[in-house]
């Protein structure tokens, strides 16, 4: 680590408290507030400020506030641009020799902070000490409006938007706006084409990771949603939660037209369409057009004459389901 030193006199003002405790023999200091034992009368001088919450440096500016001189200056290097810290390994610059010593980690992948609960290691103090939350279940960030509670600053950040409508990630080619940088940046994929993750199985790209570890279940086979009710599994959270209404009668979605409840969008969708008259399919052979996709992808077997619905007693071919059921019937002698 190189550091390109600056050097200046600075000379500590005055001041005098009572709540402090002097050992004459080796002069450190005990704080009678906190019980913290200082080197010196000089460092409890900074240290009571913690208690009185005096910020006695200030930032011409930004106007920014600090208890200490050494933060105050490591403060002013953000508006000078000033870096004297730099890594001997990739020459990258910093402004305080913390972020150099963070930064080294990368290239020497030491992890000194570590989990005694779960053996976890970290690089930085501040990603271990959030880690610990998930143990402690410690959530010291609280929402003024609803009282949900978060472990990190982040996840309480995003959360407050939920009730501002704040999104402040604005897409500078469609003009649209997201609550949060990572949907922000799915969403830019969208314009951009890009697909950074790829299936090591069958090579296929998608836009984002969540996407990825849905399709990746096509070939595992895993079905991490149970249904404790009825016992099926599913790949997809989406699809667990709608087939849980199957056992609530929850439905969410309501016909503003004739009040009829629906379980799912797409069944609320099919069903406004009967109000609308709208038929979004048309047939590009004989231009008909179509209300469901269903209805359409049946209309369009009459012109290729597929017949997906074969019967395995006698190998006659179907072109619907209904027709296929209804077949079927003469070999087994069931009445409908």
């Amino acid at each position: 680590m190189n550091k390109r030193r600056h050097s200046q006199r600075v000379d500590n003002p005055p001041v005098s408290s009572s709540k402090s405790r002097t050992d004459t023999k080796n002069k450190s200091v005990q704080c009678e507030v906190c019980g913290k034992t200082l080197q010196d009368k000089y460092n409890m001088i900074t240290h009571l400020r913690v208690h009185t919450g005096e910020k006695q440096y200030s930032c011409s500016s930004c106007g920014k506030r600090f208890t200490d001189l050494l933060t105050f200056k490591k403060h002013k290097r953000i508006h000078k641009g000033e870096k004297p810290y730099s890594c001997d390994t990739c020459g990258k610059t910093f402004a305080t020799s913390s972020k150099v010593k963070r930064h080294t980690r990368i290239h020497t992948g030491e992890k000194p902070y570590s989990c005694r609960t779960c053996g976890k290691s970290f690089t930085q103090l501040s990603t271990f000490k959030t880690h610990m939350r998930i143990h402690t279940g410690y959530k010291p960030y609280s929402c003024s409006t609803c009282g949900k509670r978060f472990a990190t600053s982040s996840a309480f950040k995003k959360h407050t938007r939920i009730h501002t409508g704040e999104k402040p990630y604005p897409c500078s080619t469609c003009e649209k706006r997201f609550a949060t940088s990572s949907a922000f940046k799915k969403h830019t994929r969208i314009h951009t084409g890009e697909k950074p993750y790829p299936c090591s199985t069958c090579e296929k790209r998608f836009a984002d990771l969540s996407t990825l570890k849905r399709h990746t279940r096509i070939h595992t086979g895993e079905k991490p949603y149970s249904c404790r009710t009825c016992g099926k599994s599913f790949t997809q959270l989406s699809t667990f939660k709608t087939h849980m209404r199957i056992h609530t009668g929850y439905k969410p979605y309501s016909c503003s037209t004739c009040g009829k409840r629906f379980a799912t969008s797409s069944a609320f969708k099919k069903h406004t369409r009967i109000h609308t008259g709208e038929k979004p399919y048309p047939c590009s052979t004989c231009e008909k057009r179509f209300a469901t996709s269903s209805a359409f992808k049946r209309h369009m077997r009459i012109h290729t004459g597929e017949k997906p619905y074969p019967c395995s007693t006698c190998e006659k071919r179907f072109a619907t389901l209904s027709a296929f059921k209804r077949h079927t019937r003469i070999h087994t002698g069931e009445k409908p």
